[in-house]
């Protein structure tokens, strides 16, 4: 992303917090961007795109950060997995995500709605996926109920742990959250002795169906066709190899890639709008839409 579209995103976050989501008009935003009309829309199409955009942002930061606390460790060691539920409520103060969550439900608008349920949900199966790291596959069937059950902990005796010390100057999280990992490690054992299940793993299905992400990954592979067959209509022969290269490898990065890098996709787009400049391609602004809804999806 380039400096100048995350500067107008850094002010738009600050604006939806301090004044509100809706109150914050776009003319407001460029003012105290510094930019013009123009500029905006060639990064986003509304406000609500915006919003998006600064949530998707941080999103991409913890998962990156996250990741990073697992790399050269070990994946059962739990002292990993409570640096990694500390970072993500590092994230969440960093970039005010609960200020901003809390703008979405009071707007109260179904494509933002959507939006931060599968949020959610991506979450929810980042969690699931490392206790059955912490916990291993005999315990797998009983791991969804119980990573709701800690989300739900968490959440609630970090609420009342910090209206409790709300005058303090220093708090300490870590004690919150290894205390509420300590009632996890004891729940696992009994709901996996009682043998319990309120929740089956398949769910995901329900929530995450199928047929809707191969919808996006048909949508994504027609918008890669477009953009190379434009590029072979408008570009000389002499240039279109380093061109498809280049096209070639971002849907390698997409599709082959457990993890997509953002930073990396970003760098080609750019790369790709600036070859295509002059062309004024449309189809390559579609392409940036598709992929922006793609990487929303976890695989």
């Amino acid at each position: 992303m380039n400096d100048r579209k995350q500067h107008v995103m850094n002010i738009a976050r600050q604006l939806f917090v301090n004044n509100g989501f809706q109150t914050t008009s776009i003319q407001e935003i460029i003012e105290q961007s510094g930019i013009s009309k123009g500029t905006f829309y060639n990064y986003f199409s509304s406000k609500k795109e915006l919003l998006i955009s600064i949530i998707n942002d941080s999103h991409e930061i913890l998962e990156n950060e996250r990741n990073q606390l697992l790399l050269g460790q070990s994946p059962t060691d739990v002292d990993i997995f409570k640096s990694q539920i500390l970072l993500s409520l590092d994230i969440n103060k960093r970039f005010q995500l609960i200020t901003l969550v809390q703008e979405i439900f009071y707007y109260n608008d179904p494509d933002l709605n959507d939006f931060i349920e599968r949020i959610h949900l991506k979450d929810l199966k980042w969690l699931y996926r490392r206790l059955i790291d912490l916990f291993g596959e005999e315990a797998k069937p009983y791991l969804l109920d119980c990573s709701i059950m800690f989300y739900g902990m968490l959440h609630q005796n970090l609420r009342f742990y910090f209206m409790n010390h709300s005058k303090k100057l220093h708090v300490n999280e870590y004690q919150v959250v290894n205390y509420t990992i300590n009632r996890l490690l004891g729940m696992v054992k009994e709901v996996s002795m009682a043998k319990e299940i309120l929740l089956e793993e398949n769910i995901f299905e329900h929530w995450y169906p199928s047929s809707e992400e191969n919808n996006i990954e048909r949508s994504l592979e027609d918008a890669i066709a477009q953009v190379k067959k434009v590029i072979k209509k408008n570009v000389s022969e002499g240039d279109q190899d380093n061109i498809l290269e280049l096209v070639n490898f971002l849907e390698e990065e997409l599709k082959e890639t457990k993890q997509p890098r953002k930073f990396v996709i970003e760098s080609v787009l750019t790369s790709l709008g600036n070859y295509l400049a002059i062309f004024d391609i449309k189809e390559l602004q579609q392409l940036q839409k598709v992929i922006e809804h793609f990487l929303t999806y976890e695989k």
